[in-house]
């Protein structure tokens, strides 16, 4: 499925992706994936996504930002 993120980014996913679910860059992982929030801190994994623009780095800033959330 193609999809259109909010900054203008083109990317491919396998799954259902819908309004809402979130394309996160997750360390140990070489992909994007697609999150959908399920609670407060709760998110279910979508899918693995294509992301132009994002697949080398270019889209994990310098900054070292942690979030801690629950994958369900």
């Amino acid at each position: 499925m193609l999809f259109a993120t909010s900054g203008g980014r083109l990317g491919l996913i396998a799954g259902g992706i819908e309004l809402g679910d979130e394309i996160w860059i997750l360390p140990g992982l070489n992909v994007p994936v697609a999150l959908r929030r399920v609670g407060d801190r709760l998110y279910s994994l979508v899918g693995v996504a294509y992301v132009h623009g994002i697949m080398h780095g270019e889209g994990v800033p310098d900054s070292k930002e942690v979030v801690h959330f629950d994958l369900v």
